[in-house]
């Protein structure tokens, strides 16, 4: 084996990644309902918060030995797309922490939402950390 190449049999051995596999079965098992409901175009409908996101995942982060740092870099406005006021891209860079060893694993992410000005952001931002929560 090549001295460049990863040991991928000790990386999937790692504790970080011990936990992380532990700590994905109870985030799946959470109920991500929200009692929010968003009112837009004479309707109403369920929406899932950031806060949401974070009073379900921090507890269980922390029950687990893991940190996790949020990051948003290179928010990106487009004025005037379809007709929605502004159109939106972020990415989310999330960095999972082993709290004992320090080893650390990142992932990016990419969310986008077209709004009014003064929301279009956070819900760009929202709609990151959803894909993330669901993808990772």
């Amino acid at each position: 084996m090549n001295a460049m190449q990863p040991n991928y049999e000790n990386l999937l051995r790692t504790s970080l990644l011990t936990k992380i596999s532990e700590l994905r079965v109870e985030v799946l098992s959470k109920d991500w309902t929200d009692d929010k409901m968003m009112r837009g175009g004479g309707m109403q409908y369920p929406y899932l918060s950031t806060d949401k996101i974070l009073r379900n995942v921090s507890p269980l982060l922390s029950k687990h030995g893991v940190e996790m740092t949020i990051e948003y870099v290179n928010p990106t406005l487009t004025r005037d797309f379809g007709n929605m006021s502004a159109h939106w891209t972020v990415e989310l860079i999330v960095t999972l922490w082993d709290t004992e060893s320090g080893e650390h694993l990142s992932n990016h992410v990419f969310g986008e939402a077209a709004d009014s000005l003064d929301k279009g952001l956070a819900k760009a931002q929202t709609y990151a950390l959803k894909k993330w929560i669901t993808s990772f």
